[in-house]
């Protein structure tokens, strides 16, 4: 592939604000190791390096954000293990809004972390509204966030005109002008509960502008 687009890289599963009502949990993360939150970071920089034998296009997605919301909640005189990487983020966050008058340009911790860990790799990272392109394809959109701010659904994107490829349901379809793609994790996560449509499925882009969903089932994408 000429280059590779990625969403919610970034699990957050070691500071996940889904887990602060649950202290049972939360001991079982700490009792195993499971709660570092900068061993989680190192760990997705070993994946990205994988990844980044071609070009890649990292898209703003609500699990990338979970970083920025733990570090909105974090409280470093409790959290012993993730205080030093609190305040070295605070401190790069802080510095950086001293240099910007426009809020919309406040530093994304993620990609402030990705950046330090591997300068030497091609990553763009996109924003909502960024209106990058493969083709006739918008692809910086995760699809978690419609109009005005409301939810986002694949169904809505077909409202909006032009030809959307989009993530974050984990669930892939083909919906009129609108591609939506499954996910690389495992399908059975802890979080998921009842019957699943999750599918480890991939989008295609072909070079004649036309696009495909590859599912990748056992390990392979063909029988």
């Amino acid at each position: 592939p000429r280059q590779i687009v990625v969403h919610d890289v970034y699990d957050g599963y070691s500071g996940s604000h889904h887990h602060r009502k649950d202290p049972l949990l939360q001991y079982h993360k700490a009792f195993h190791g499971q709660n570092n939150v900068r061993e989680e970071l190192d760990r997705l920089g070993e994946g990205i390096k994988i990844m980044a034998q071609y070009p890649l296009v990292m898209v703003d997605s609500n699990h990338n954000r979970h970083f920025s919301q733990w570090l909105n909640e974090c409280n470093p005189v409790v959290d012993h293990t993730n205080a030093d990487l609190y305040y070295e983020c605070r401190l790069a966050q802080v510095q950086q809004a001293q240099t910007t008058s426009d809020p919309r340009q406040l530093m994304d911790p993620l990609e402030w972390y990705i950046r330090k860990k591997l300068p030497k790799i091609d990553i763009r990272f996109t924003g909502h509204g960024s209106d990058y392109q493969i083709g006739k394809y918008c692809v910086d959109n995760h699809g978690d966030v419609g109009a005005n701010g409301t939810r986002g659904s694949a169904l809505q994107f077909t409202k909006f005109g032009g030809y959307y490829i989009l993530g974050h349901s984990h669930t892939p379809g083909i919906y009129k002008n609108v591609i939506q793609v499954g996910t690389s994790s495992v399908l059975n996560l802890p979080y998921v509960k009842g019957p699943s449509s999750w599918l480890n499925t991939h989008a295609i882009i072909y070079a004649d502008g036309n696009a495909s969903l590859v599912d990748i089932i056992d390990g392979r994408w063909r029988a």
